[in-house]
Order: structure tokens, then C-alpha cells, then sequence
């Protein structure tokens, strides 16, 4: 059983300060390393689904990181959503490590090869939740 146990944000998010609150609702602090997928409709509704996936591998490979794209890409299809948020959870302060630029970078980069839409990369960290900018953890 899940340790979240947060109200799903019924408002439409659609700026990125509004997604990292209503992410944080939903998710509370940050408690373990793991990564979430959410997913947003057309109108950015957060939508019912949330995925959480604990034995990504790291570093991520070019072929890790495809198969996570096209994994993404999937559930974004099967949750009739638009797009997925890529949330990298982890127990300690704000400010980015290496190891969580890597996974950043591996995720996007295989969404991005897969055709999946990412609306935002987001850290839940001990504190809160951040959006991420893509110049933070590289091309």
C-alpha cells in the first residue's frame, strides 16, 4: 500500500507553479527515491492514474531510457491523457544532484525519442515539489 494518500487536485493545472503545488497535495513530502508518472488531460487535468516506478536503472542507458519512453507513452495512451509528468521523488533538500540530472535527462530524453509528450519534469524533495527546468539537467 502506497504511503500517499493525498486528495487528487481538482483545478486544472496549467502553470507550472500550479503543478508543482498540486503535485505536492497529492504526493506530500518526498519520503523514498523513486519516480512517479502522472498524467494531464488536454485541459490539464490531473488525471486518476499515478504510476509509481521504484528499479529504474541508473544510469540510464539509451536503450533504458527508450523503454522507459515507450512505457510512458503507453500509459499516457491507456490513461487517455495528453501528456505525462515526470516527478523524481527523494528525501533530501531542493537543490539537483548529478544522479537525479541523469535520471532527469534519461527520462525526457527517452520520452522525447519514444514521441511521448512530457508537460514538466518535476523533484519532490523533503520540502516541497520544484519544477524543473530542462536547462537544469542538460540536452
Amino acid at each position: 500500500m502506497s504511503h500517499h494518500t493525498h486528495a487528487r487536485p481538482v483545478t486544472p493545472l496549467r502553470t507550472d507553479e500550479e503543478l508543482a503545488e498540486g503535485v505536492y497535495q497529492l504526493l506530500g513530502p518526498a519520503l523514498r527515491r523513486q519516480v512517479w508518472l502522472l498524467f494531464l488531460d488536454e485541459e490539464s487535468y490531473l488525471q486518476p492514474l499515478l504510476m509509481p516506478c521504484d528499479d529504474l536503472p541508473e544510469p540510464m542507458t539509451p536503450a533504458n531510457s527508450l523503454t522507459f519512453g515507450r512505457f510512458a507513452g503507453v500509459a499516457v495512451e491507456h490513461s487517455g491523457a495528453s501528456s505525462v509528468v515526470l516527478v523524481v521523488e527523494r528525501p533530501s533538500g531542493p537543490l539537483l544532484t548529478e544522479a537525479d540530472r541523469g535520471l532527469m535527462r534519461g527520462m525526457h530524453d527517452g520520452c522525447l525519442a519514444a514521441g511521448t509528450p512530457v508537460r514538466a519534469v518535476l523533484l519532490s524533495h523533503r520540502r516541497g515539489v520544484r519544477w524543473v527546468a530542462r536547462d537544469d539537467y542538460g540536452f
